[in-house]
This record gives structure tokens, C-alpha cells and sequence, in this order.
């Protein structure tokens, strides 16, 4: 026999052993580092880089370095236009977790990755998985199982928020559905977290002994979801709404299809939904503040158009009356609908007034008589909807002609 075959199951023998395995694993790695540092970079070369990331790992499941390389070349590679690098590292840190559950220092980035991408399906998967994985884990485990799982949890809330924003202008039901999911994921994130600190507190050594990474990852997300519990208490309140009020339903429903009917501008009909939701549920300032919407909206337009200056006259001024009146409401009640917060609500009413109060000017010119006082409303309004919205659209656009051409 050859002596080169003799030597086979000897290297077989030493690729088993886990100083061998973690230097072949180095290896790969420092091959995907240096595709970073390359003067010129293909996308071929980012997936090669990866190939060989996925080859360190299933050599080294421990490979902290191998994960931060993914991370570090999953962000350069996007700086450069390619999109696809993060979808290669979810598929790298997503096959690592699965082939070996308990590497805890893959899941922060995975979660974040996931997280960046909008993957929802991906994310819940994973939490269902930690969910089922941790009650049969002894306490470390156990306890960087639980910590993994809100991680995953708390990356999934401002996707559903999100989403559930959008289909305030699309789908009633889609509102429904996402404020239940939302609570829900949100409770079972609390009872996991409650059960990290029974745990911490029957063994003080156990979060020092976790990956610095994935506590780090757990802090900042309990920070971002449980830092504002008078939200959260909302977000409750109106998924007993959902569940118990049919009337709210019905008044949630209807403001939604009014939504759709406004983005449409179809005024009438955006008018008949919004004044039924309110019969159904009187609460409801959303429709109330819509009711503004619509007559600013087509009001505004008839005198951009030039047509029935008395009706477009009528519509503004009637907006101008009912804005302040609303404000004060909203204040003291905030929103009824869901994925709204009461400031960013009572901003939005606030830039919508000033808005008014510009269409008021500009059809009246100088015929107006209150020049001076619909001014100094006009700014204030301005002032308080940049403050509690600092990224509404509306009162950007309204305080960057102010600053140009003055009332």
C-alpha cells in the first residue's frame, strides 16, 4: 500500500480532534477577513467569503470570530450595493443554530439580521423553536435560551407595529390581527422575562457566565420594549377592545375603509364612514380628527382648482373650528386606534390646524381681517407639531416654507 494512503486515516483522526478542527477553522476565516480588505471586491468574492464562513463554522461551532467576520462583511458588502450579503449571513448564522442549538453567541446577530430584513416568518420560527428548546434546558442553558427567545420576541414588535401602522390606510382586519399578535408576543416576552429574573435570582452567577454579547442584546431590548409602559398598557387595553367591544370593531372597521376612501379622494364617501364609526363608538377622535382631513382636503383643493370658492371657503373654515376644538381632546384622550402614539396623534393634529390655518390665508389674502392672530396660531400650532412629531412630513414641509416665505 501506497504511503500516502497509509497516512488517511491518521488525518482523519487529527481533523476529529478540536485544536485541529479550530485551526482549520481560522483558516476560513482568515480567508473571508481578507476579502474585506481587498482593493477591489466582486459579489462572487463576498459569496466565497461566506462559503468559507459556513466551512470554519461547521468546523468550529464556537467561532465567535467566525460570526463577527459575517457580521463585519455582511455590513461591508451592503455598504457597497450588495443586497444580497445580508441573506448569505442569515443563511450562514440560521444553519449554525440548527445544526448546533446551544452556540448562544449566534443568535444576537441572527435576530438582527433577521430584524434588519423584515423577516417575520424566520423570527417567530426561531422564538417558537427557543420556546419549545428552553423548558427542557438545565439553568445556564436554560437561562441563554430564555434570554435568545426575547431577544427574537422583542425584534418581531416593531415589524407587527409597523405593519399594523400601514393597514390603517388598507385593512381593517390587518389592524385587528397584528394589535392581538402584538399583545400577545408582548405578554409571552414579559412571562420569559420574568422567568430570566426568578432564575438570576436563585443563581447571581448565571449572567456573568452568559456571552457578554447576548446580554448586552437582552438589556437594550428590554430597555426599548419596556420603556414605555403607558403604551404598552394601551396597546392592551384596545385588544380587550377587539375581543370584547363590538361596537369598537365596528367603529375601528369603518375609520380604516374611510382612510382607503380619503387616500382615494373620494371625500363623500370618506365622510359617510367616518361620521358612522363615530355613531358607533363616539371615542373614536381618529375619525373625528379624519373629519378635519377631509374638509382641509377638499376644501383646499376646490380653491387650488378654482371652483366654488364659497363651498371651499366653508369646508376650511369649518376645518379651522373643529382642529382646535379636537386638540383639546386629543390631549386629555389621546387615539383609539392602535400603532398611533398620543403625541405623534396630537402632533399630527397640531401640523394639520397650521396646515389649515395656511389654506385659510391663502384663498382670503387681504381680506383677512385677523391676520395677526391666525399668525401667531398658526406658529404656535407649527411649533408644538414639530416638537411631538418631529418626523411628521406635513410639519416639515409647512416649517421649511415658513422659513422661506414667511406666513
Amino acid at each position: 500500500m501506497p504511503r500516502s494512503a497509509a497516512l488517511i486515516p491518521l488525518c482523519l483522526c487529527l481533523a476529529a480532534c478540536g485544536p485541529v478542527k479550530r485551526k482549520a477553522a481560522d483558516y476560513y476565516v482568515d480567508k473571508a477577513a481578507g476579502v474585506m480588505e481587498a482593493v477591489s471586491v466582486r459579489e462572487a468574492d463576498v459569496e466565497k467569503a461566506f462559503g468559507w464562513l459556513a466551512k470554519a463554522l461547521s468546523l468550529d461551532p464556537s467561532s465567535g470570530r467566525a460570526v463577527a467576520v459575517a457580521q463585519e462583511l455582511s455590513a461591508a458588502a451592503a455598504r457597497n450595493g450588495f443586497a444580497r450579503a445580508s441573506e448569505l449571513e442569515v443563511r450562514v448564522l440560521s444553519d449554525l443554530v440548527a445544526a448546533s442549538p446551544e452556540q448562544w453567541h449566534a443568535y444576537p446577530p441572527l435576530v438582527q439580521a433577521l430584524a434588519l430584513r423584515g423577516e417575520l416568518e424566520p423570527l417567530a420560527s426561531l422564538a417558537a423553536s427557543l420556546s419549545k428548546r428552553e423548558k427542557n434546558l438545565p439553568g445556564p442553558e436554560r437561562h441563554r435560551a430564555l434570554m435568545s427567545l426575547c431577544i427574537a420576541r422583542a425584534a418581531l414588535l416593531p415589524w407587527l407595529e409597523s405593519d399594523g401602522f400601514l393597514a390603517l390606510n388598507r385593512s381593517p382586519d390587518r389592524v385587528r390581527e397584528r394589535t392581538m399578535e402584538y399583545v400577545s408576543q408582548a405578554e409571552l416576552l414579559a412571562e420569559s422575562r420574568t422567568l430570566i429574573d426568578d432564575l438570576e435570582k436563585k443563581d447571581a452567577s448565571l449572567k456573568a457566565g452568559a456571552p457578554q454579547a447576548l446580554v448586552s442584546s437582552f438589556e437594550v431590548a428590554m430597555g426599548d420594549v419596556f420603556g414605555r409602559p403607558e403604551e404598552m398598557e394601551r396597546m392592551r387595553s384596545i385588544a380587550a377592545l377587539f375581543a370584547s367591544e363590538q361596537a369598537y370593531t365596528r367603529a375601528a372597521e369603518l375609520t380604516v375603509q374611510g382612510n382607503v376612501h380619503l387616500l382615494a379622494r373620494e371625500y363623500g364617501k370618506a365622510r359617510a364612514m367616518f361620521t358612522s364609526a363615530l355613531r358607533n363608538w363616539p371615542a373614536m377622535l381618529d375619525a373625528r380628527r379624519q373629519l378635519v382631513e377631509v374638509d382641509f382636503q377638499e376644501g383646499a383643493g376646490l380653491a387650488v382648482a378654482g371652483k366654488d370658492m364659497r363651498q371651499a371657503r366653508r369646508l376650511l373654515y369649518r376645518a379651522y373650528e373643529d382642529s382646535e376644538e379636537l386638540i383639546e381632546s386629543a390631549l386629555e384622550k389621546g387615539p383609539a386606534l392602535p400603532f398611533v402614539s398620543p403625541g405623534r396623534f396630537a402632533g399630527d393634529l397640531y401640523a394639520l390646524k397650521a396646515a389649515v390655518i395656511s389654506a385659510v390665508y391663502a384663498i382670503e389674502g387681504k381680506k383677512l381681517r385677523n391676520k395677526v392672530k391666525l399668525e401667531t396660531e398658526f406658529k404656535a400650532a407649527l411649533d408644538e407639531a414639530v416638537r411631538l412629531a418631529p418626523d411628521s412630513r406635513l410639519a416639515r414641509e409647512l416649517l421649511e416654507r415658513y422659513s422661506k416665505e414667511g406666513f
